[in-house]
Formats: structure tokens, sequence, C-alpha cells
């Protein structure tokens, strides 16, 4: 399944690293530019295992001063979301995003479902950037923040 991801990769020249832990690859620097978030880079790691292949994104910000609005905030984008969600490590304060398929599932379409896997993280985390940011400094509620994510995404 590495092999299919980095055949990928490479089709969309797509620059990435290999670490020297089996089963995953780390895209850098992905640029999220003209998304119209706050946060203008972010670095994805792909993890394989026998069963799923992830796409986890760990966000360039820290929680640890506001834990408890930014899991309600959270909590309410999770509920709008279609593929992968939001976490927290109430340890530290690290915020990710993280989604997954079945390797059965990209098997039969790696097209389709690695597109997924790359675009989607760079898009979601665009689209609710401004929204942690303004949480995480106090300028807006979990609820009024998501409102307004929301909206600006439908205007795109």
């Amino acid at each position: 399944m590495t092999k299919i991801i980095e055949g990928f990769l490479k089709s969309k020249d797509l620059q990435y690293d290999k670490p020297k832990m089996p089963g995953k690859l780390v895209r850098y620097a992905v640029p999220l530019g003209g998304l119209g978030g706050v946060i203008d880079k972010i670095v994805v790691h792909y993890i394989v295992d026998q069963e799923k292949v992830q796409s986890l994104v760990v966000l360039p910000v820290s929680a640890a001063k506001n834990m408890a609005k930014m899991a309600e905030f959270i909590v309410r984008v999770n509920y709008t979301m279609r593929y992968g969600h939001f976490d927290m490590d109430f340890r530290d304060g690290e915020v990710r995003y993280r989604m997954s398929f079945p390797v059965e599932a990209i098997k039969k379409d790696p097209n389709k479902f690695l597109d997924m896997l790359i675009g989607i993280p760079s898009c979601v985390v665009s689209t609710f950037s401004v929204g942690i940011v303004d949480v995480l400094q106090g300028k807006s509620t979990p609820e009024d923040a998501i409102n307004a994510c929301m909206k600006k995404a439908s205007n795109r």
C-alpha cells in the first residue's frame, strides 16, 4: 500500500519523505495559501497499517491554555463532518485532524480515495483555522466561530 501512495504522490508532483518507520510517509509544508485560513501550511502524515490508511495533520497551535473551549469547538465541528475529525490531546493541548479509509477501498479505486486523503485535510484545516485561532485567542465563542467558518466556506 505504501508503494501505491508513493506512486500517487509522485504522479501529482507532491514531495514527501519516507521516515525509517515502516508504513509512514510524511508530506512537509503543504501550503494552504489561497484557501482563506490563517494557518498557512501544514504537515501531513500518511500512516499505513494492514486495515487502513490514515492521513494525520498536527496543527501548529496549542490549546493548552483554553482546552475547554477548544474541546467544545471540536465537538461542534465534528458533528458537521462527513470525512475525518478533529481531536485534541488533553495532556498538552495538541490539536489534530485525521481521516482514514480502509485499505480494501483504496485498492479498488486508488485515485478517488488517495485524492480525498490528500485534498480533504488541507481544505478542512483551512476552513476551520480561523475559528480555531479565534477560539484559542478568546475572540469568539466556539459556536460563533463555527458559524463564521461555515458561512465563509459556503461563499467560496
